[in-house]
């Protein structure tokens, strides 16, 4: 029946805008420490506050995902090129 379908779906909304909140994280900026390769699967960060496993790295325009990160040593261990990006080089001290 109609109002059924009409609660149905607004409860559905209800839950996904609740996800959707919840998946909301802060934003942290740093930089890498020093030069990653194209096959690097670990880079060195200037700080680790707010990196944590399961993060997105945004490095120039390649994706990065942290499979782990020690916070003694600022290195994270890293799948390279994400979310359609592709895994490039990294000079210098770019921004994270």
């Amino acid at each position: 029946d109609m109002k059924f379908k009409s609660i149905l779906v607004g409860l559905l909304a209800a839950v996904l805008y609740a996800t959707s909140a919840a998946a909301q994280t802060t934003v942290t900026q740093t930089t890498l420490s020093s030069a990653a390769t194209v096959a690097s699967t670990q880079v060195t960060v200037a700080a680790t506050a707010g990196i944590a496993a399961g993060s997105t790295l945004f490095v120039d325009r390649e994706a990065m995902l942290v499979n782990s990160i020690n916070t003694t040593s600022r290195i994270a261990q890293v799948s390279r090129g994400q979310g359609g990006t592709g895994a490039a080089a990294h000079a210098g001290r770019p921004g994270v």
